[in-house]
C-alpha cells in the first residue's frame, strides 16, 4: 500500500508539471499580450511598458522559469482586470462551482443507482423502456440545450423557478437538474447493464436460494461487486461536471469559476485563465489519485500490484 501511495504521488507530481507546462505554453503562444489587452492604436511605449509590467519581454525560457517558481511558492500571478492576485479572484468562486458540482454529482448518483437497479429488476417493462429512453435522451442532449428548455418550460412559461443568481434554494434546482442530467443517463445506463449481468452470477442465484428477498440480495451481494466501477464512474465524471458546470454558469449567470473563466477568457485576463486551468489539472490529479486508493482500499489485491 505504501508503495502504491508514493508511485500514485510520483505520477501525480509528474501529470501536475506537465498541466502547468500545458498552461504556460498556451497562453504564452495564443497571441493577444500587450496589444491585444492595450488596443491596436497603443503606442510602442506604452506596450514597451505594458510587458516590462507583468514580464513579457523576456526571453520564453526564463518566463517559464520564472513561472513554475513562483506557483512552487504560491504566487499564480496578478489579474490583468482586476489588479488583485489571480488566486484570490479564482477562489472566491470556488465555493459556488463546488457547491453545484457536488450537488449535481450527488443526485445523479442517487437517482442513477437507485433507477437503474429498479429497471434491471424488471426488464423488458414499460418502465424500463422510459427510464431508458430518457436516460438515452440525456446524453444525447447537450446541457446548454437542456438548460435552454427548462428556462422556456419552467421560468418562462410556467414562471415557477428563478433562471439567475444562487441565493437561496431554489435557484439551485435549475441549474443542478442541467448539471446532473447527462451524469444521471450515465449511471443509470451502467447501472442497468451491470445489474443485468449480476442477477445471472451464480452467488446471487444462491443467495436467492437461501432465501433472500430481492432487495436484499441485491444492496447486500451485488451492489458491494460494484463499488470498484462505481468509484470510477465517480472519478470521471468529475471532470465531465466541471465541462458541464461552466456552460451551465454561464446561461443561468451562476457566480462560479465556469463563468469566470468565460470572462478572463474574453478580457484576455492570462494569469486568470491560467490560474483556473492549474488548480483544474491539480484537482483531477488529486481525484484521479483519490479513486486509485480507494481502489485499493475496495479491492487489497490492486494494493499489491
Amino acid at each position: 500500500m505504501v508503495l502504491l501511495i508514493l508511485r500514485r504521488l510520483v505520477r501525480a507530481a509528474i501529470t501536475i508539471l506537465l498541466l502547468t507546462t500545458f498552461a504556460f505554453i498556451v497562453l504564452r503562444t495564443s497571441g493577444g499580450g500587450a496589444s491585444a489587452m492595450l488596443g491596436a492604436e497603443a503606442d510602442p511605449t506604452a506596450i514597451a511598458a505594458f510587458n516590462a509590467r507583468w514580464g513579457l519581454e523576456r526571453p520564453l525560457v526564463e518566463q517559464y522559469v520564472a513561472f513554475i517558481n513562483a506557483l512552487l511558492h504560491g504566487d499564480f500571478g496578478q489579474s490583468f482586470i482586476g489588479r488583485r492576485p489571480a488566486l484570490d479572484v479564482v477562489l472566491e468562486r470556488v465555493p459556488a462551482t463546488l457547491s453545484l458540482m457536488g450537488s449535481g454529482l450527488l443526485v445523479a448518483v442517487v437517482l442513477g443507482l437507485t433507477l437503474g437497479v429498479f429497471i434491471a429488476q424488471r426488464r423488458g417493462t414499460a418502465v424500463d423502456k422510459v427510464v431508458t429512453f430518457v436516460a438515452l435522451a440525456g446524453y444525447c442532449v447537450p446541457s446548454f440545450i437542456i438548460a435552454i428548455f427548462l428556462i422556456l418550460l419552467l421560468s418562462v412559461e410556467l414562471k415557477w423557478l428563478p433562471t439567475t443568481g444562487n441565493s437561496t434554494a431554489i435557484h439551485y434546482i435549475l441549474p443542478i437538474t442541467t448539471v446532473a442530467v447527462g451524469e444521471f443517463a450515465v449511471f443509470v445506463r451502467f447501472t442497468r447493464t451491470t445489474m443485468l449481468e449480476m442477477l445471472n452470477q451464480p452467488f446471487m442465484r444462491a443467495a436467492r436460494a437461501k432465501g433472500l428477498s430481492p432487495g436484499a440480495t441485491v444492496w447486500r451481494h451485488a451492489m458491494p461487486n460494484m463499488a470498484v466501477p462505481i468509484v470510477t464512474l465517480i472519478g470521471l465524471a468529475v471532470g465531465s461536471l466541471f465541462v458541464g458546470a461552466t456552460i451551465t454558469e454561464n446561461v443561468f449567470a451562476w457566480p462560479g469559476m465556469g463563468q469566470l473563466l468565460v470572462q478572463a477568457v474574453n478580457l484576455r485576463d492570462a494569469a486568470v485563465v491560467q490560474t483556473i486551468m492549474v488548480l483544474v489539472g491539480i484537482s483531477m490529479v488529486a481525484v484521479n489519485m483519490t479513486v486509485d486508493l480507494l481502489y485499493a482500499w475496495l479491492d487489497p489485491r490492486i494494493g499489491e500490484l
